[in-house]
């Protein structure tokens, strides 16, 4: 399973940010109306990031309770640096607090949209110590180049003060298992210098090149930019973290990818669609699903639900409760013998949503980007799979992401396979 925890280096000084941000340590600064740190939160748990480490020391107490414990369904833990310990030992610190055994890593004032899951795949193809995202930039200059081989491989840095464009180090990681045990013992150390140089120039560091846009907000120039890019009503990914299965490692490791999945819609598909259904007590589950979604498996495929829930949007219930039933129902389609992957959900309506809600997203049917997302989460082979609606615009989702084969529910709710 691909890792979903992350390690956020926000300990930084906002030195270049004095005159213009003096009041809150830089990750805090405002941005659009909302700290910086809760647009780069948003960021993480829209990728599927189920577990944040924020590695903290300046006004650390004043992060922690702008943040707090959870975000958008994703855990959030606190490394508290005793002192500066660079880097590299603000991030040895926070593996500490690691569940898994590998792990991102991103600066907590800098802005690049990547996918995740795809530099992981990068580095584990390349067979890197590292991944390391890259930026495309118009000047080089204020961050030094980064040089690449012929693979992809990041062969090594030059100095500041060399112009022109280029790529630079967008300061985005990916950690496999044996880069954090080769970590360097000592508490303080440059992360830059003592780990990536080492590892790039015996070939251990792949690079992955984004070409979204890269902001830091530490420099004003860039600063005053990001005021005016979140501010637009499109700027900010609003794809929610699905829910995730506890045992979807397993699942994944019974299928090398590229994997077909079975895309479920929910409410007509898996249960009766009596309105807004979020509660145990008002399920009532479509005839044969049990058995449809064992033969699925049976046949390859990996059930991934993909529901749109207006409801939340709405105001009729909130993302916990959502959560919670969808733990719920994977809990019985387990006991049934036909486990689901993951659940990807949309709250919002361009319409009636409440709030910061209502927006035209990418993530409600018939726009794909549940699909896609699920898609770069799990290796899956989009042509391949299969998607199983109760409304036209789940069709219209699933020819958008790709799939060749959807498929409307009969009056009885039953389906077949292709």
């Amino acid at each position: 399973m691909p890792a979903d925890e992350a390690i956020v280096l926000a300990g930084g000084f906002g030195t270049r940010l004095r005159g213009i941000v003096d009041d809150v340590p830089k990750p805090l600064a405002p941005v659009a109306g909302r700290p910086f740190l809760a647009w780069l939160l948003d960021r993480l748990a829209a990728s599927g990031m189920r577990r944040c480490i924020l590695a903290t020391g300046y006004m650390s107490d004043a992060i922690e309770r702008t943040i707090g414990t959870r975000w958008q369904g994703m855990e959030v833990a606190y490394s508290v640096e005793p002192e500066p310990l660079g880097t590299g030992g603000a991030i040895r610190l926070a593996v500490m607090q690691l569940r898994g055994t590998s792990v991102h890593v991103l600066n907590g004032d800098t802005w690049l949209v990547y996918p995740p899951q795809a530099l992981e795949r990068a580095t584990r193809e390349s067979g890197a110590l590292i991944g390391m995202a890259l930026a495309e930039v118009a000047d080089v200059g204020r961050y030094g180049a980064v040089e690449r081989d012929g693979r992809g491989m990041v062969a090594g840095f030059r100095e500041k003060g060399e112009h022109g464009r280029g790529a630079i180090n967008a300061g985005c990681y990916f950690l496999t298992e044996a880069a954090l045990a080769a970590l360097p013992a000592q508490a303080a150390f440059s992360f830059e210098r003592e780990v990536l140089q080492p590892a790039a120039a015996s070939g251990g560091v792949a690079g992955f090149l984004d070409t979204s846009g890269f902001i830091d907000i530490g420099v004003p120039e860039d600063y005053q930019v990001a005021q005016g890019l979140f501010a637009a009503p499109d700027a900010h990914p609003v794809i929610r973290a699905p829910y995730i299965d506890p045992d979807a490692q397993a699942l994944l490791a019974s299928m090398p990818g590229p994997r077909r999945a079975l895309f479920l819609d929910r409410d007509g598909v898996i249960n009766v669609n009596h309105g807004y259904v979020h509660t145990p007590a008002h399920t009532e589950w479509v005839a044969g699903i049990f058995d449809r979604v064992r033969e699925a498996r049976a046949a390859g495929y990996l059930p991934i639900v993909v529901t749109n829930q207006a409801g939340i949007g709405r105001g009729y219930y909130d993302e916990p409760a959502f959560l919670a039933y969808s733990a719920w129902m994977h809990e019985r389609f387990a006991e049934q013998g036909a486990p689901l992957l993951a659940t990807y959900w949309c709250p919002h309506h361009a319409e009636a949503g409440l709030g910061d809600y209502r927006v035209d997203c990418t993530c409600r049917k018939p726009a794909p980007g549940m699909l896609l997302a699920a898609a770069t989460a799990f290796d899956l082979d989009l042509p391949g799979s299969f998607l199983v609606g109760d409304k036209v615009s789940d069709l219209e989702a699933g020819r958008a992401a790709g799939l060749t084969r959807v498929q409307l529910v009969a009056d009885d709710g039953s389906w077949s396979l292709p």
